[in-house]
């Protein structure tokens, strides 16, 4: 188990939601946390990394669980304390006799065209990402991982545990990077890489080992993120210089076998159990196709098959490797260097085509029955002819119809521009719970016209094309319901 969580290999999805608390005050204690924002596990531990804080952080409850003590104190006492790290804390905020070491952070307001600064930033995973440090204090620890687990004579780690730490314990694929104990692999310019990054506001970080080489650096700035690897590669382009990779062609025979790897693929480090499953997928698919000499195209790059299931950018040292399942079916692929995510391929009802021609027909079938009695109206102004008198049912079913409409349009359009606003990550705000109740009068308003499409039928008091229509604005809204079921939008599901 600790092992699965240490190389990111759980299977645990990523809450969003309400996932990050605003101020100290709403801070829970660690073991709390971890009780009540449980994630759902998506896929069988070891088949799959995909980077998970909530793993992360239940092992260090786990450390502080073996130790009877709370995994800050844990982390003070057996590495801040022996590695003379007085710089650094895993305390929110950090303690008054470090208040003056932090460093404000900024993001830029492209409104008002000018730099606002970020308060301190609170995370309930803790021992995820809660540290504060400065780069002397990372240098420390950095030295320890170098020299075998010791720092100035002091005996942080035992050998032994050093080597299992830098040892590769998951991956995909034996011919891509994985995951350590604890950090990300890569390699650049043929030397191994050990690293991990942090990302919290505008801040990121990047604490880099290469271990058979014995050095190691840190860095932590302001800034966009992409800098970090400009300075990897920048860095090892300089010290360790290789001969740059000629470019690949796809095999000749590649293009008849594409067919398998093409189609959309959506990243599973997504939230798959709330609301969110289908704004999130939406967000993060992306589509590969094929070009005409066999190339796989993704995002606009070119990928050529150098191996079984292996690919190559065309003209830089980039590899993609794909899982395929018993039957041949592709299933995932994981780009090198990167094993923080892994990417499954989308079928039956997590497509992004069906999701699309869901919401269209099902908006089409609403707009027809509006769209029949304008068209009914203007046919009985042109000809003269006074409105027939219509049954009560029939009256009360076409405005239910046009009201399902703009519950839906409504739901829709709300749901969408409050998951869009940035306060979702910090509580989940009254207008949202307001919008999950169309749902439910979604679902009253169809079995309503269940009711009334028997009685329509059986009197026959509408001639049948519109008969057929209204019906089939029932049957829609029907399959949108089930629509909204599998999507976990019917209900309260945080």
């Amino acid at each position: 188990t600790m092992n699965h969580l240490m190389a990111h290999s759980a299977g645990f999805e990523e809450k969003i939601l309400a996932g990050a608390p605003r101020t100290e005050d709403d801070l829970l204690p660690l073991g709390e946390f971890l009780k009540t924002r449980m994630p759902a596990r998506i896929i069988t531990p070891g088949k799959v990394s995909i980077y998970s804080n909530y793993g992360a952080a239940l092992a260090g409850y786990i450390v502080g669980q073996i130790e009877n003590t709370t995994f800050n104190e844990y982390i003070e006492d057996n590495i801040f304390t022996p590695l003379n790290m007085t710089l650094s804390t895993f305390q929110q905020p950090v303690p008054q006799a470090l208040e003056n070491n932090l460093v404000q952070g900024y993001y830029y307001d492209y409104d008002n065209e000018k730099f606002e600064p970020i308060p301190f930033i609170y995370l309930y995973e803790t021992p995820a990402g809660a540290l504060s440090s400065t780069a002397k204090d990372m240098a420390k620890f950095m030295m320890a991982h170098l020299n075998n687990g010791t720092y100035k004579g002091i005996q942080l780690l035992q050998p032994s545990t050093t080597q299992f730490m830098h040892t590769q314990h998951f991956t995909i694929d034996p011919r891509i990077t994985g995951f350590a104990h604890g950090f990300t692999e890569m390699v650049l310019n043929n030397k191994r890489v050990l690293w991990h990054g942090g990302d919290l506001g505008n801040t990121h970080t990047a604490f880099v080992l290469v271990p058979e080489e014995n050095i190691g650096f840190y860095v932590c700035y302001n800034s966009g993120s992409s800098a970090r690897y400009n300075l990897f590669r920048e860095f090892f382009d300089r010290y360790y210089p290789v001969p740059e990779v000629g470019p690949v062609t796809p095999p000749a025979d590649f293009k008849d076998r594409a067919k398998k790897f093409t189609g959309y693929y959506h990243s599973m480090r997504n939230d798959y159990s709330s609301l969110m499953a289908a704004p999130n997928l939406i967000f993060t698919t992306y589509r590969i196709g094929v070009a005409k000499d066999g190339a796989l195209l993704i995002l606009g790059e070119r990928y050529c098959e150098i191996d079984d299931l292996l690919f190559r950018h065309e003209t830089y040292n980039e590899t993609i490797a794909f899982l395929e399942d018993s039957k041949g079916k592709i299933t995932h692929f994981c780009v090198n260097n990167n094993p923080t995510n892994t990417y499954e391929k989308m079928t039956g009802l997590r497509s992004i085509p069906l999701i699309i021609i869901t919401l269209i027909i099902t908006l089409l079938g609403y707009l027809a029955v509006p769209i029949t009695e304008l068209v009914y109206f203007i046919i009985r102004k042109v000809k003269k002819e006074e409105k027939a008198d219509e049954p009560t049912l029939g009256v009360i079913s076409k405005w239910t119809s046009i009201g399902l409409m703009f519950l839906t349009v409504l739901f829709i359009v709300g749901t969408t521009l409050v998951l869009l606003n940035a306060e979702i990550w910090f509580e989940i705000p009254p207008i949202l719970i307001a919008l999950l109740v169309l749902p439910f009068l979604m679902i009253a308003a169809t079995a309503a016209l269940m009711f009334f499409d028997f009685f329509m039928w059986k009197d026959q008091y509408w001639d049948l094309p519109k008969r057929i229509i209204y019906t089939n604005s029932t049957v829609l809204s029907i399959v949108f319901i089930a629509f909204l079921g599998y999507w976990n939008l019917i209900g309260f599901n945080f």
